[in-house]
């Protein structure tokens, strides 16, 4: 099936009645048509069948024709030596057989002889014969009369030379038997303008007796219109058809009238009057007048002029009114038709204005309706197709009829450029034409032939020919050479409507029935129908469900009766969710829609469709009460008050950041009215954050920060009731920068509150910070002994390397936002200009940060701590001197003299303290956003010692303890802020720098001797009292030798007896 437009997808979605086809003219089982392929094999280029177009009917369940014009064929029937004379055909609607070439014998055909002796045949030669053609709409008496027209026929003169293309038309009788047609008498045979070209445009009124035709280039291009006449039709009731027809027809159209447009003022040179033409009742429902487009007058704006015949020929034309085009070069008046639209029983006008053209869409097209009133015509709308470049929407009109059965004649409008060439049907109504189309057909509709192309060029009277009271289409695809018959659908008028027992419920109501109805009419429709739709509850609020199958939305499929009452309505019981909050604003929504179901068994055009100009949606509204109606007012006067607080750990008053997420409590109390549908609002300020409560349906309104939420409270609260809601504040983002947080919350409700004052309430949460501070650290290594020499002096140069490694721990739960490590390190003796210790760049740990230091005073040394070894890997350091006046002196006998500071050798702990002795240099070290869960920073800080400028000024005897001192403080406090713990943090880490061995005077030889002489002397006395006190005779171990004398020789005698 091929796609629809995207507006009838719209309409499908939405009204779920319409079917891919927009309407009643059902395209998938039409009757299509192609120049006949025996006729293919003559024909050198287009024959432009399907041109024109026409059904026939005879009578009910008679036989039904589509008549065709091919403008460009070549003939079967007529001499074979004529050029594109152009063929009408007849094709048959009940079997659907081949089209059959009408005979259409002209007489007029003749041969001129050229000077080369040749013959030429001039008469029919491109004569376009059915260019253009009609049909009688109804058959009368056996009369239903078909004229086609060939306006580019040619009558020659003086043996053919000379040549008036004056055009000619013919009329068949109502069977379209293989008589040859009779040809009405040319203009030249009556005396008037040769070069007309008669039937550009045909027309039949209403009248059976009279045939119109459009003589656009009559009299220097004025135009002008023709119309024949029966001298005498009264044809015997009492004879058989056959003899009535013969006797009726040699009297058909033998009378015509021919205006004199020269003495009409309103007609001009060039005006082409009779481009198009059509007839109605415009003024009078007993009047006839006529209508003729002249598409170039009043410089190319177009005219239609509304007039009546004179009463023999020569005279002007009765003008009646004048309709002036509003777009230059817009072809306003080139096609015409007339419909009664609004039902009033006059004709009204249809014109059309093929090459409109907007700003965007240059020849786009347009209609404009004109409708009867007050015995004339007034312009009343325009309309457009789907407004495509070049479509030449309005090139053909025609009149359906009621296609749709409602009282209102309907129109055909043909756009045959618009791509593949598109048709438009437009509905009337009582006030005028619709404003959008009903239908719109493209040959894509049309399934099983090739592409057609020129779709739309020709369109025929709306006319039934399948007997089932709806008028079929006839359209024409002239480039492609085809034409289609679309047969009409029944139309069937549904009505629904909805009922709900009680019709208003409170907030208290949990069930309610409901009553879906849906009244079935139309115009020869059948018995039954049946539909099938959709029951939808509550669709935005969803708040109601069907009580058996606990579900918002319901399929059914029923069988209508035929203007039925009980039997056409269906029955549900409805259920109030109870979770769901009611809005005594927003009434409970129930629709209803439906479609005609299509029966797979039946053909589409004996099926029913819906009529889209009747409801095939209903809504309706269950209302809800509140309870506040008593004093006349629906309006609801609340009176809530709020009442909050903090619930901390314990009973303190201060929540302490990083220790734990308070909870806000809030209680809504209601001393008015039911207050319905309750909200509460609870906002803080970032970094505070909320967690969403889960004993109420909250929801954020900024979910990406999470700092503002809406809670739905009890709905409704009824009087002197009350609602509590616990929030649960998230302060895991808090930081020391701030010394109170605020809450804001406020709440409304639905109604009018008596004291908004009291409906919002700021609350303050103080803040306390608890960081304390701890520090720990050590050497590494922690001591460097130093060698001396004979003399006791301090026999150590090089450099040696320590690290001094630094921790501070944050104890306690609150974050830091900056914090200070400041690390103080003597560097150098006041008064000299060498350092005795060199800083490496530290080396810092602190959860993946990097933290940034700096070195006052000094600059840090070249490479780190790990290039350093001991005193002999120390690299470039160890070469650091002392200046001249700190090297050695040697005396006499070699011993050195101090020149310098030789009074002060220090010894003890030396640091930043000792500001008499040392200039220090400043490691400083900042440390951001320490989180919660972090405990310890770590620095690790690389000293080169430089022993040979140290040892100068080092006691030899004690060595010294050097030490860096380390110092951390939090900056980031908010003043305001109290604070519990230590902010700030102090420690020593020293390395202990000593001698190998204590220093000594020996001891003389004669101490020692006199000492083991000593020794000796003490032994021998400490044995010999021993000896004394008889600690060497030991009594149980004689005792046991005596006992084991005893036993043996007993052993001996027991064995000799044995």
């Amino acid at each position: 099936m091929p796609p629809c437009p995207w507006y009838y997808l719209v309409l499908v979605v939405v009204v779920l009645v319409l079917p891919v086809w927009g309407f009643n003219l059902e395209p998938r089982e039409s009757y299509i048509f192609s120049y006949p392929e025996k006729e293919v094999q003559s024909q050198g280029r287009e024959p432009y069948f399907g041109f024109s177009v026409a059904l026939q009917k005879q009578h009910l369940d008679g036989p039904a024709w589509l008549v065709v014009g091919a403008p460009r064929a070549n003939s079967s029937l007529q001499f074979s030596s004529v050029i594109e004379p152009g063929a009408v055909f007849k094709c048959p609607l009940q079997n659907q057989g081949q089209c059959q070439e009408l005979l259409i014998r002209d007489e007029g055909v003749f041969e001129v002889r050229q000077g080369t002796g040749e013959p030429l045949l001039i008469a029919s030669n491109h004569g376009w014969l059915g260019g253009y053609l009609d049909t009688q709409p109804t058959s009368r008496n056996d009369r239903q009369t078909t004229v086609v027209c060939a306006p580019r026929w040619i009558n020659s003169y003086d043996y053919g030379y000379i040549h008036h293309m004056t055009g000619a038309c013919y009329y068949l009788d109502l069977s379209l038997g293989n008589m040859s047609a009779t040809k009405l008498r040319i203009l030249d045979e009556i005396g008037k303008d040769t070069f007309g070209q008669l039937g550009f445009a045909v027309h039949f009124p209403e009248d059976p007796s009279e045939v119109l035709f459009g003589v656009p280039n009559y009299f220097k291009g004025r135009g002008t219109m023709v119309k024949y006449k029966d001298r005498q039709w009264n044809p015997n009731p009492n004879h058989s058809s056959r003899r009535r027809r013969q006797s009726s027809l040699p009297a058909r159209f033998t009378t015509s009238i021919v205006p004199k447009p020269i003495y009409t003022p309103e007609v001009e040179e060039d005006d082409y009057m009779g481009y198009a033409i059509t007839s109605g009742n415009y003024s009078d429902s007993q009047k006839l007048l006529y209508a003729a487009g002249s598409p170039k007058a009043n410089s190319t704006l177009g005219e239609v002029i509304i007039f009546s015949f004179p009463q023999d020929n020569g005279l002007p034309l009765a003008v009646v009114q004048v309709l002036v085009g509003k777009h230059f070069g817009g072809n306003f008046g080139s096609a015409l038709t007339s419909p009664d639209i609004n039902g009033d029983g006059l004709s009204d006008l249809v014109v059309g204005v093929p090459m409109f053209s907007d700003n965007t869409y240059p020849d786009m097209g347009a209609i404009t309706v004109y409708l009867s009133s007050q015995g004339e015509l007034v312009e009343s709308s325009d309309h457009y197709g789907a407004r495509v470049s070049l479509g030449r929407f309005g090139t053909t009109l025609t009149s359906l009829g009621d296609l749709n059965a409602d009282g209102y004649e309907d129109i055909c409008v043909g756009a045959p450029f618009e791509e593949s060439g598109a048709v438009y049907i437009f509905l009337g109504s009582a006030g005028g034409l619709r404003t959008t189309h009903s239908q719109r057909l493209i040959p894509e509709h049309f399934t099983g032939i090739p592409a057609m192309k020129g779709f739309g060029m020709a369109l025929s009277r709306g006319i039934d020919v399948d007997d089932n009271a709806y008028p079929d289409l006839a359209i024409g695809s002239f480039l492609s050479g085809h034409a289609v018959v679309i047969r009409s659908r029944p139309v069937a008028k549904l009505e629904s409507s909805i009922s709900t027992t009680p019709p208003s419920i409170t907030v208290e109501d949990k069930h309610f029935t409901m009553v879906a109805c849906i009244q079935y009419g139309g115009y020869k429709v059948p018995t039954q129908l049946d539909i099938i739709g959709t029951i939808t509850l509550d669709p935005l609020l969803s708040r109601t469900v069907f009580n058996d199958t606990k579900t918002q939305v319901r399929d059914f499929n029923h069988t209508l009766t035929l203007n039925g009452t009980n039997s056409n309505c269906l029955n549900y019981n409805i259920r109030v969710k109870k979770d769901e909050p009611i809005n005594p604003h927003e009434p409970i929504v129930i629709t209803l829609d439906y479609k005609v179901a299509e029966s797979p068994t039946q053909s589409y055009v004996s099926q029913p469709i819906a009529d889209p100009t009747t409801t095939k949606s209903v809504t309706f509204h269950v209302k809800i009460v509140t309870g506040c109606e008593t004093d006349g007012n629906d309006t609801c006067h609340t009176d809530l008050r709020l009442e909050t607080g903090f619930l901390l750990t314990g009973s303190k008053d201060k929540l302490v950041i990083g220790s734990e997420n308070p909870v806000f409590e809030v209680n809504v109390y209601n001393e008015g009215e039911p207050a319905y549908l309750p909200n509460m609002t609870v906002k803080v300020e970032p970094p505070m954050a909320l967690f969403l409560p889960s004993t109420h349906n909250c929801n954020f309104s900024d979910p990406g920060q999470r700092t503002s939420l809406v809670c739905r409270l009890s709905n409704p609260i009824s009087k002197d009731k009350q609602d509590t809601v616990q929030v649960t504040l998230d302060g895991s983002q808090l930081t020391d920068t701030l010394s109170e947080v605020g809450v804001r919350v406020s709440v409304m409700a639905d109604g009018m509150e008596v004291q908004p004052q009291d409906n919002i309430v700021n609350n303050a949460l103080q803040l306390e910070a608890q960081p304390d501070l701890r520090m720990h650290g050590y050497s590494q290594a922690d001591q460097i002994p130093f060698a001396l020499d004979e003399k006791g002096n301090i026999n150590s140069t090089g450099v040696t390397t320590v690290k001094h490694t630094i921790a501070v721990l944050k104890e306690g739960p609150t974050p830091v936002g900056q914090m200070e490590l400041n690390i103080t390190i003597p560097i150098r003796f006041r008064g000299t200009d060498q350092n005795f210790v060199h800083i490496f760049n530290p080396f810092t740990s602190f959860v993946e940060q990097r933290v940034s230091c700096q070195l006052f005073g000094a600059e840090f040394a070249v490479g780190s701590s790990e290039d350093q070894g001991d005193s002999h890997g120390a690299h470039g350091l160890e070469t650091i001197g002392k200046p001249d006046h700190m090297q050695p002196q040697h005396g006499e006998g070699g011993e050195r003299k101090d020149t310098w500071f030789s009074s002060r050798k220090i010894g003890g702990a030396l640091n930043c303290s000792r500001v008499d002795l040392v200039e220090c240099a400043r490691v400083s070290c900042s440390l951001n956003s320490w989180p919660r869960d972090t405990t310890a920073a770590t620095i690790e800080l690389g000293l080169a010692i430089n022993m040979s400028i140290l040892s100068w000024h080092m006691s030899p005897e004690t060595g010294i303890v050097l030490q860096s001192t380390a110092r951390a403080v939090i900056l980031s406090f908010n003043p305001h802020l109290t604070i519990t713990g230590k902010r700030t943090a102090t420690i020593l880490v020293g390395t202990q720098i000593q001698p190998e061995s204590p220093m000594g005077a020996g001891v003389p030889w004669w101490v020692i001797l006199l000492a083991v002489l000593g020794g000796l002397l003490l032994l021998g006395l400490l044995a010999y009292g021993l000896y004394k006190a008889g600690f060497f005779h030991r009594k149980e171990h004689e005792e046991m030798k005596s006992q084991r004398a005893m036993v043996q020789p007993a052993a001996t005698s027991v064995e000799a007896e044995q």
